[in-house]
């Protein structure tokens, strides 16, 4: 058996509900699609309606966890908690709803926090550098990588 093929066995076995935050690429439906084809793990892509019309046309996303940010019921307590988290730095709920709303890997990180989900795949987009520091304080304890 080769490695990779190993590694989806032991996935298929843990069955972890990942997150993919960045709605807003083709790839990433593209991939969501293929994990839950070889059934790898459960998949949650966060985007809105637009988002996914547009970017997982002609896909069969049958299977996929769709979270639109915008009607997400938790969206409220993920702001409070958030303006919680940030209090020292002066966050307002304004700007945590904006956060949350206009930057998905943050809203990803506000549902691992709240277990959720089990982990989180970006990158596509956005370099994960910046989040580093916002994954370790606020996310959860224990992450070791995004």
């Amino acid at each position: 058996m080769a490695f990779i093929d190993e590694i989806k066995e032991r996935a298929r076995a843990e069955k972890k509900r990942i997150i993919l935050p960045e709605g807003m690429d083709r790839r990433v439906w593209e991939a969501a699609v293929t994990v839950i084809k070889e059934n790898v793990a459960d998949v949650t892509v966060i985007a809105t309606e637009e988002e996914v019309k547009e970017f997982s046309e002609g896909l069969d996303i049958e299977g996929i966890h769709i979270i639109n940010p915008f009607t997400y019921p938790d969206l409220d307590r993920f702001i409070n908690d958030l303006v919680e988290l940030r209090r020292m730095k002066g966050m307002t709920p304004g700007e945590a709803r904006e956060l949350l709303t206009s930057d998905y890997i943050y809203f990803a990180c506000m549902m691992l926090r709240e277990n959720q989900a089990d982990g989180i795949v970006s990158g596509a987009c956005k370099k994960q550098r910046q989040y580093l520091s916002f994954y370790s304080q606020y996310a959860s304890s224990g992450i070791t990588a995004c």
